[in-house]
């Protein structure tokens, strides 16, 4: 937020808007109404993220899965209130990425690079070159889903089958 938000005595700082509540989540403050006289700057929440995640499974209540690894790297997030649109590209670096299938998880083995985005809007999501990097894998996904006339398009190539344990 460029100047803070009205009545802030903060001046602007990051925790008039945002605090870490508990390893792996932060809150996020919104408008109590539309005539809360922050509304529209609240509803306009954007920037830039920039984390060392060393480890991952501490997200894995907010995913509902045994996650695993380290993450580097950098997002632009925008959102509105109350969070049903939003956006995120990001890029960066991931070491021994998991996501508790195992099917999956031999192939996110090692280091990773992840970037592109995804965003949801009016009931859409949108995944605009996605893809990820192994030594096992090389994925990547464009397009839209959520909607009938929506096409997701996903590709991905593996170095060696036999990562998989048949």
């Amino acid at each position: 937020i460029d100047e803070g938000l009205k009545n802030d005595h903060t001046d602007g700082h990051i925790d008039n808007i945002a605090r870490f509540v508990a390893p792996g989540r932060v809150v996020c403050q919104a408008p109590a109404g539309p005539e809360d006289p922050n509304a529209a700057t609240l509803d306009a929440i954007a920037g830039i993220v920039t984390a060392e995640i060393v480890d991952l499974g501490a997200y894995a209540d907010l995913t509902g899965r045994a996650l695993a690894g380290a993450f580097r790297g950098s997002a632009e997030v925008s959102s509105a209130s109350p969070f049903t649109e939003w956006s995120v590209t990001a890029n960066g670096t991931a070491t021994n990425l998991g996501v508790g299938v195992p099917q999956v998880d031999p192939l996110l083995a090692g280091e990773a690079t992840i970037a592109g985005g995804i965003a949801l809007a009016g009931g859409r999501w949108t995944v605009d070159n996605v893809r990820i990097a192994t030594a096992q894998l090389d994925a990547s996904a464009s397009g839209s889903f959520g909607r009938p006339e929506d096409t997701l398009v996903v590709r991905a190539n593996l170095a060696d089958v036999g990562v998989f344990d048949l």
